[in-house]
């Protein structure tokens, strides 16, 4: 960990990855009034933690939501050639970001508040990666500086990585600096999972953004999805595999 004599500048970066297509196009499914992509594109927004970025390198899915991206003046980086480590790196240079907030295309409903800490605090205390812990899936951002996601890659070559880009700096977290901040009571909910993977979960995301009221700045506020699945318990989905979401109680 380095010091920082001024706050470095950051670059929210929304990953629209290739992985198991459980549900082809789901970037780019309705949503509300908007698209999924726009949702999550729109919550990074609001966070007011730097630009706004898409990248993807999925061959399938890339090349609709970078045209997508051209047609609603959305920056986007996308090559099926590059991993997707080297397409951030290659935005955080273009936009000279020192710091990274890294979040999920899967992710509609993840907390603008809980980015903007993640960013903040890494940015104040120097650490080398920063996120808030025991929110609910797919509402958490993930906050790292460029150097050390450069340097953590050289630790890992030649390994492939199948988690977040993140993923080579907590696998070495004895020498980088890692802070995991605790979430507000009334977010804590780490058993439930609101993160888009396939038919159910945009069955339950659908629900929540017709039944959930917009706030004032336009987005669906997580306290008050939390507080509607607490008063719906019949909307648990069990998937198979996992829980779209586990009963909040």
């Amino acid at each position: 960990m380095e010091d920082l004599n001024e706050v470095a500048p950051s670059l929210v970066v929304v990953t629209a990855s290739s992985g198991i297509a459980r549900l082809p196009g789901k970037y780019l499914l309705p949503l509300g009034d908007l698209t999924v992509l726009e949702q999550v594109v729109n919550r990074c927004t609001a966070a007011h933690a730097g630009e706004v970025v898409v990248v993807s390198n999925d061959p399938l899915e890339g090349p609709a939501v970078a045209a997508f991206c051209r047609d609603h003046q959305i920056a986007c980086y996308y090559s099926a050639e590059k991993e997707l480590s080297a397409i951030a790196i290659e935005a955080a240079r273009d936009y000279a970001a020192e710091a990274l907030c890294l979040v999920s295309a899967a992710d509609p409903l993840v907390e603008p508040k809980m980015l903007r800490a993640s960013v903040h605090y890494l940015q104040e205390s120097g650490m080398d990666y920063t996120t808030v812990a025991r929110l609910p899936v797919g509402t958490g951002a993930e906050a790292l500086r460029v150097q050390a996601l450069i340097s953590s890659l050289e630790l890992v070559a030649g390994k492939r990585l199948r988690g977040s880009l993140a993923e080579s700096i907590l696998a070495h977290d004895d020498v980088y600096d890692c802070a995991y901040l605790p979430p507000p009571p009334r977010l804590s909910y780490p058993e439930l999972s609101l993160r888009l993977r396939n038919e159910s979960d945009y069955w339950l995301l659908q629900q929540i953004y017709q039944e959930v009221r917009m706030a004032h700045d336009g987005v669906v506020p997580l306290d008050a999805v939390i507080g509607y699945l607490c008063d719906n318990p019949d909307l648990t989905l069990e998937t198979g595999e996992s829980y779209a979401v586990v009963r909040a109680s």
